[in-house]
């Protein structure tokens, strides 16, 4: 689609932000997203984001770019669990807001979700200025009398695909065991899996 991003560029060459890239940082470590994978998620949770607006090429460009520069953006969340505030208005300087995110009520599984920005005063074409990454790991937890887990339904295993459960560890265990049986009554062959 070569075509549809230079009339998009062509379109949106004299904008605001054309000039401006911005600076993604999620809490005190720097991180360019929200990564939850911390063993079962019982909490709702809050992660401060910092919006860094830099100009390209800054030690030379006009400090009236700097001054003028103003955008109002619209927050949108990508799923209910993901929760933020409705607008930031966001000027030359280090803006924050909070994202929280609840996924006391999300199954066992990798779930990913965003908070994408939008101006307010654009259309819906122009696209997102910015966006927050978030992912979110809800481990399945063990039997710890049998210290086993069943998956709760067949798990279906094409070929060249990867499949990615995540478990939640017993204390004190120092090996696992993986014990795969064919729901197939016909199978004779099997598999071979990596």
């Amino acid at each position: 689609n070569v075509e549809k991003l230079f009339e998009h560029l062509k379109t949106y060459r004299y904008e605001r932000e054309n000039k401006v890239r911005f600076g993604i940082t999620v809490g005190n470590n720097g991180n360019k997203g929200i990564h939850m994978r911390s063993g079962k998620l019982s909490k709702v949770e809050e992660f401060n984001v910092n919006v860094d607006p830099i100009i390209f090429n800054e030690k030379f460009a006009d400090r009236n770019d700097k001054i003028n520069f103003n955008i109002r953006l619209a927050l949108v969340p990508s799923h209910q669990w993901i929760q933020v505030a409705k607008f930031i208005d966001l000027c030359y300087s280090s803006r924050s807001f909070i994202i929280t995110i609840d996924p006391t009520k999300l199954q066992p599984g990798v779930y990913r979700g965003s908070v994408k920005a939008y101006d307010t005063e654009a259309s819906a074409e122009k696209g997102i200025i910015f966006e927050v990454p978030i992912t979110v790991v809800n481990p399945h937890e063990v039997d710890y009398l049998r210290c086993e887990y069943t998956p709760p339904s067949v798990v279906i295993c094409k070929p060249n695909t990867i499949i990615r459960d995540f478990i939640i560890v017993p204390l004190n265990a120092t090996y696992a065991v993986l014990e795969m049986i064919s729901a197939d009554s016909k199978d004779k062959v099997g598999g071979k899996f990596f």
